[in-house]
């Protein structure tokens, strides 16, 4: 475009010159200053015209990523879960982008986590602020976003209903339901007993979400599957996820849903200190690729990880990349909930060596016939959200009664 209007600037110059050459002797020794100064002032008018049109094209393709992130969480790192997989998120966002970022854990102690994350707002210092839904930490994002226009905030694991009021934040829902369903399908595709369970983290709409798609996902395979599923109060508790689990175990239920990444390691150990895989049990993991996780560290619970036949993934990490792409391409506008599931490879099952060597080739099948199902719409998983509109007595009602 630039060398087009060079040539035409220059092809005018040229005219403009031999029409001075047809004039007096006065008008010949001023053309050439003027002629240079006429095609010097088209071409600067042409470039600075380009350079307007290229800006407006940026800005309609989307917004550069650059400036400081800060990724803040309650608890702490280390949970093997959503905070440790925000955080290589963040770290893979920055790394594309050439960007800076911090890291503050607030630790449990609920009463800290307003005054440090408007203290972190105030200070100056971040242009992106990400951070997971838990502790509050979504409503801190609604309640502070419009006091801060210059800052963007991202919080992930939120409702599906959620509302977004500032025009600074994007806001994640994950399907769970969705990759729950595919974890339904393979526990009853693997159960002998045809008795399967789930320990899930607490009774909240998420968690409700995970068990719909589960129990859809089982009863496709078997409509009349025998299905447990028992309740923690959201703290961390490894142990009571151990003996309740091997209460599960014991009672003949062979294959257990463990939704709480964190406790997945007690889940573990019951269903090994029963005989594991060789007695027929198996357990499904959530968040992280959890076989993998303990079996590459050093775990005292890389026998015990061997009873993890995959982990139905939300990919908080990959999330956060795909997110990140679709804000600088501006397919992805901030001021909107997104909802990303198995279409946008943000909700799946962990696939490793593990898995591919202990599920047998046609389960497998069945899971990619699923798979590609679902992520092509041609079916629709339940869900607490959409199928039930959030109504916990309807939900369970189904979830109870079929």
């Amino acid at each position: 475009m630039k060398k087009k209007t060079i040539v035409l600037a220059l092809a005018s110059a040229m005219l403009m010159a031999a029409l001075a050459g047809c004039s007096g002797s006065s008008t010949e020794t001023e053309a050439p200053a003027e002629t240079a100064a006429a095609t010097e002032a088209a071409q600067a008018e042409a470039e600075a015209g380009e350079e307007a049109a290229e800006a407006e094209e940026a800005e309609a393709a989307g917004e550069g990523i650059q400036g400081k992130f800060l990724y803040i969480i309650t608890d702490n790192l280390g949970d093997m879960g959503f905070r440790d997989n925000g955080l290589y998120g963040v770290q893979n966002v920055c790394e594309t982008y050439g960007c800076e970022y911090d890291v503050i854990e607030l630790g449990a102690d609920k009463s800290t986590y307003e005054n440090a994350f408007a203290d972190a707002c105030d200070s100056g210092e971040y242009t992106y602020l990400v951070t997971c839904s838990n502790g509050g930490m979504s409503d801190l994002v609604m309640k502070y976003a419009p006091d801060y226009p210059e800052m963007r905030f991202v919080t992930f694991d939120v409702g599906a209903t959620t509302e977004v009021t500032a025009d600074n934040v994007c806001a994640i829902n994950y399907r769970q339901n969705e990759g729950a369903y595919l974890a339904g399908v393979l526990a009853a595709s693997i159960s002998d007993t045809q008795k399967i369970g789930a320990w899930v983290f607490n009774e909240v709409p998420i968690g409700h979400d995970f068990v719909t798609g589960y129990v859809d996902g089982a009863r496709a395979v078997n409509p009349d599957i025998d299905i447990t599923v028992s309740y923690g109060s959201g703290a961390v508790n490894i142990g009571k996820t151990q003996e309740v689990t091997g209460t599960m175990f014991d009672s003949g239920i062979d294959t257990v849903f463990n939704v709480q990444g964190s406790t997945t390691s007690g889940a573990a150990t019951a269903c090994y200190d029963r005989g594991g895989l060789d007695a027929g049990l198996a357990v499904i993991g959530v968040d992280s690729d959890q076989y993998t996780v303990y079996t590459t560290t050093d775990s005292t619970l890389k026998d015990a990880a061997t009873t993890i036949v995959t982990s139905m993934l939300k990919d908080v990490t990959y999330s956060l990349e795909y997110l990140f792409a679709g804000i600088e391409e501006g397919s992805i506008q901030w001021g909107n909930l997104v909802s990303f599931g198995l279409a946008e490879k943000s909700v799946c099952l962990a696939d490793n060596e593990h898995f591919e060597e202990v599920v047998p080739a046609e389960v497998h099948a069945v899971l990619d016939e699923y798979t590609e199902k679902i992520a092509n719409g041609e079916i629709e998983p339940k869900g607490f959200f959409t199928t039930f509109d959030s109504d916990v007595a309807a939900f369970e009602e189904w979830r109870d009664n079929g």
